[in-house]
């Protein structure tokens, strides 16, 4: 029996489009938010205080996380945080503390603060952790991408 003369074109369209995922578009929309951001919170004017805020995002196995540390005036924070979420935004949500880390407000679960990307670039949702040098925790545009 003589195959359909559409065959060799279907056959095409499927090895094409079974490519798609291999051509730059991430199969796991996490990997997109991979990387180091950092943020650096400035005490009132003429105070010399600085809190410098850093988070990596990795991949262990099939798992994203986040180590978050942050640095300053008697502060030194430490924590591991799973990352949960999609490409367009993310949770860090608390999962331990790490070696060195002075204070302990978290509890397992709770969300240390989102991710969103939107048109005016990446907005920062705090969470339960919060800038600690200003009342003002509305969500903005915090951190960068180093």
């Amino acid at each position: 029996m003589k195959a359909p003369a559409f065959y060799p074109l279907k056959l095409f369209f499927i090895l094409v489009l079974s490519a798609l995922p291999l051509a730059g578009c991430p199969a796991d929309p996490l990997e997109t938010w991979l990387g180091s951001y950092s943020y650096s919170e400035h005490g009132p004017e003429n105070s010399l205080i600085v809190l410098e805020y850093e988070i990596e995002i990795y991949k262990e196995n099939d798992n994203y996380f986040a180590v978050i540390e942050v640095d300053g005036y008697q502060t030194m924070t430490r924590i591991k945080a799973k990352v949960t979420g999609n490409e367009k935004s993310i949770d860090l949500v608390f999962e331990e503390y790490l070696p060195d880390n002075l204070f302990e407000p978290y509890n397992p679960g709770d969300i240390l603060l989102s991710f969103e990307r939107t048109d005016a670039g990446l907005i920062t949702h705090w969470g339960k952790m919060t800038p600690a040098l200003t009342e003002d925790i509305s969500s903005g545009d915090y951190f960068t991408l180093n």
